[in-house]
């Protein structure tokens, strides 16, 4: 009888050890993953503050909002679960960018549109184009100049990769932790974006501390 409390106790011992090391695991992906998000938020505002930089000082209104904006970004960037606030103040100071250099260039500004899906460095997009994914299907998304041009080529675009296990994925496939890189991008979208790692759209408006990652980004596929 002491034997079989002995197996017991043991047998007990290695379940609770068992589910602690599974958790250790997931505590540990989390904070790997949000490591990587935050990396990538912050690559795209450094990317951004060189463009912005270059740019001649200037009191027009539109650099001054593009300012404003790259603040704000710099600003979320130091919260760890701000990522969303991040990408969307990039979103905003990317299309004040673009209206004051339209501005200098003498054109009109133009209209306020989605980043480029494939990459949201890039900044606002220029067209919707129709791209075939493997696996996801035919897709209508918005995209910049460039990578308008490689898809009507038939090339590839150039994705924003993230990591993933021993190898890179697109960004928008990367699991929910990624969720928040676009959803800050594609705030102003005005349907869901199914198929991608995007939460779903809640009840709350985006900027309500309520909600979590902000509304879903560009419907995916063409409208029938």
């Amino acid at each position: 009888m002491l034997w079989l409390f002995i197996g017991l106790g043991a047998a007990g011992i290695a379940v609770v050890g068992w589910f602690a090391w599974r958790r250790h695991l997931r505590r540990r992906l989390a904070s790997e993953q949000l490591e990587s998000l935050r990396a990538m938020a912050a690559d795209d505002v450094a990317r951004f503050g060189e463009q912005f930089r270059a740019l001649p000082v200037s009191r027009a209104a539109d650099y001054q909002a593009a300012e404003q904006s790259y603040t704000a970004a710099l600003a979320a960037l130091r919260i760890p679960a701000a990522t969303a606030m991040v990408t969307q103040s990039l979103a905003d100071a990317q299309y004040a960018v673009l209206r004051h250099t339209s501005s200098i260039a003498g054109i009109p500004p133009p209209e306020r549109r989605l980043p480029c899906f494939f990459n949201p460095q890039h900044g606002p997009s220029l067209t919707d184009v129709v791209w075939t994914e493997p696996g996801h299907g035919t897709r209508k998304l918005p995209a910049c100049a460039d990578d308008a041009t490689r898809i009507e080529a038939n090339l590839a675009p150039d994705i924003r990769h993230v990591p993933h296990g021993t190898h890179h994925i697109p960004y928008w496939n990367a699991g929910p932790a990624f969720a928040p890189y676009g959803a800050g991008y594609f705030s102003r979208a005005p349907h869901p974006f199914p198929n991608t790692n995007f939460s779903p759209q809640d009840t709350h408006p985006y900027g309500d501390p309520r909600h979590r990652t902000g509304r879903s980004p560009y419907p995916l596929e063409p409208p029938h």
